[in-house]
């Protein structure tokens, strides 16, 4: 697993002052460049040279709490090899499979104006309150499926844009919530019931640091995301991002991850953490694709992620083609999920059950169930018949 040679993060013991911390740091070679309030935690910059020497030196500091390395996350999707040329929708099969036309019906007019319309010109809604975060590479802002569905930037990489120019984010924006019924491209799992928050955590390769996904979370958080899609993993369970992800948790935010592509039972982070719903991919015959984590300790439930149509930015990208594409991993998994706790919240954002209970309890048996991962395949339709 790969983590920045230059970047450490540092949580001081609450007793410690500000100038302290400056003088620890002077002290042990290392530079502050950023800090991250909410959780206390301080990043520093040191030569790739004593990263390790540094390391031991903090943490045999008394006034440290703990000190960790800056673990790189990347982005958990491949690229499909074809482009079929028929009917979009009809690619989706993981709509179909999940029952996601069906659960369309449920939400309520004041979401969403439920007739069909074949506008070319159509607008979304956009006095919905559910706004869905998405921790990615970016959305691209021009796309004709995504650009009206955005409400809120923020770019947290190393990149000088928060546009995507990488392709990942666009494709599981898309999933989640591409403008529906505009006889164009694809349609989002959350039909137009709801918002896209674009938090750009890695960057124009697909990688990003632990700080900038803590710091992702907290804007988001902050911000009035409703649910926090993160289609990334590392092998570490960093504890700086564990905060993070505990203080969303506790502003009501429902958080979703990806399991990993690394085809193996090794917990995956932040997947693994118990405040997350961890998500393996499955194919069309409900087996667990071939790349997927697995685990039915850490692991909850399954979705659609294989071959798996969408999004892709409207210039060239590593993903593959432009504007709509196939691609396969447990980020496409993760998404359907996101999408799926967005519907729900807009149907009744008030439920007196969890949503994370409501997915759980509602998925449909499939072979692996209870060994591979907790709960079976989710199925959007079981789900929003049993908002209360």
């Amino acid at each position: 697993m790969e983590f920045s040679p230059v970047k450490i993060l540092i949580c001081f013991r609450a007793h410690v002052s500000s100038l302290k911390r400056l003088q620890i740091h002077q002290e042990i070679g290392a530079t502050l460049i950023d800090n991250i309030p909410e959780l206390d935690v301080d990043v520093v910059s040191v030569k790739p040279d004593q990263l390790t020497a540094i390391l031991y030196r903090y943490s045999a500091c008394k006034e440290v709490e703990y000190v960790e390395r800056n673990w790189i996350s990347k982005a958990t999707s491949e690229p499909n090899g074809y482009s079929p040329n028929d009917s979009l929708f009809s690619l989706q099969w993981g709509h179909l499979k999940i029952q996601a036309p069906q659960s369309w019906s449920k939400i309520p007019s004041e979401v969403l104006n439920p007739n069909l319309t074949h506008n070319r010109e159509f607008e979304p809604k956009t006095d919905s309150s559910v706004v869905i975060a998405v921790l990615d590479s970016g959305i691209n802002k021009h796309h004709p499926d995504l650009s009206q569905k955005v409400v809120l930037n923020k770019n947290f990489s190393d990149s000088s844009t928060r546009d995507d120019l990488y392709g990942h984010g666009t494709h599981v924006a898309g999933i989640i919530g591409a403008i529906t019924n505009n006889r164009i491209g694809v349609a989002g799992v959350t039909f137009n019931a709801v918002k896209l928050m674009n938090v750009k955590v890695l960057n124009d390769n697909g990688r990003g640091t632990i700080s900038g996904t803590s710091k992702g979370i907290i804007f988001a958080a902050n911000h009035g995301a409703k649910v926090i899609n993160m289609s990334l993993a590392s092998t570490e369970p960093n504890e700086t991002l564990h905060r993070a992800v505990r203080y969303a948790t506790k502003k009501g935010v429902v958080l979703i991850s990806s399991a990993g592509n690394y085809g193996t039972s090794q917990k995956h982070y932040p997947a693994a953490f118990p405040e997350v719903i961890s998500v393996a991919a499955t194919d069309q015959n409900d087996q667990l694709a071939c790349f997927s984590n697995y685990g039915g300790s850490w692991v909850d439930v399954a979705a659609p992620g294989v071959s798996i149509w969408s999004t892709l930015p409207t210039h060239s990208n590593p993903m593959g083609s432009r504007d709509t594409g196939p691609l396969s991993g447990t980020s496409q998994a993760s998404s359907f999920v996101s999408g799926l706790a967005g519907l729900i919240l807009a149907i009744n954002p008030k439920s007196k059950i969890s949503v994370r209970r409501i997915i759980e309890s509602n998925t449909d048996p499939i072979p692996g169930q209870g060994i591979l991962y907790k709960f079976g395949r989710i199925n959007a339709f079981k789900a929003v018949k049993n908002v209360t």
